[in-house]
């Protein structure tokens, strides 16, 4: 949104059910890869494998919730080595840290963020949790604070607008060296 407002045309791609999620997981399915959850809750990450299981019929998915001590990882990550893809929906930046984590352990797969995915698809019960219009509008950021308002109020009014700023600094930093 952000590069738009700039100028700049950009596609949006994110790891949800309005985006590339249905993709990736229709091709593991036809390719028997190895799937890798990992992140949310017990019951959570529970819900999301069977929904999974069962919308996209695949049948080797590994799973754990993303709530564990420092020394229960090097075990829990150990589990993911064999996995094709692993998504990790743990929050930024958990999420980014646990696949480097993965990567510096000699995981050769595929690895997808999705911060709150999980949480989504087990809520909708694996149907849209976006309704139409505010997908089409694109409103999902208002619909997620609508939805979601004490966990997600500070990201979105003061962490992102924030954000903005220093981004905004950055590039004019950036247009002044090149004069």
């Amino acid at each position: 949104m952000i590069l738009s407002l700039l100028g700049r045309k950009v596609e949006r791609t994110s790891f949800d059910d309005t985006s590339i999620a249905p993709n990736i997981f229709r091709q593991a399915a036809q390719e028997k890869f190895t799937l890798g959850l990992i992140g949310s809750t017990k019951v959570v990450i529970s819900g999301a494998q069977k929904i999974l299981e069962s919308t996209y019929n695949i049948k080797n998915i590994v799973s754990n919730s993303g709530y564990f001590s420092d020394g229960e990882k090097p075990e829990i990550l150990s589990k993911y080595l064999k996995c094709d893809i692993v998504i990790c929906s743990m929050g930024t930046p958990r999420q980014e840290i646990i696949l480097l984590e993965l990567r510096k352990m000699g995981w050769q797969g595929t690895g997808f963020t999705c911060g709150g995915y999980f949480d989504q698809l087990v809520s909708s019960d694996g149907k849209n949790y976006y309704p139409y219009i505010i997908d089409k509008l694109n409103l999902r950021w208002a619909y997620r604070i609508f939805r979601e308002p004490k966990r997600l109020w500070r990201r979105y009014l003061l962490d992102y607008p924030l954000g903005v700023i220093k981004l905004t600094a950055s590039i004019k930093r950036l247009n002044i060296r090149k004069i």
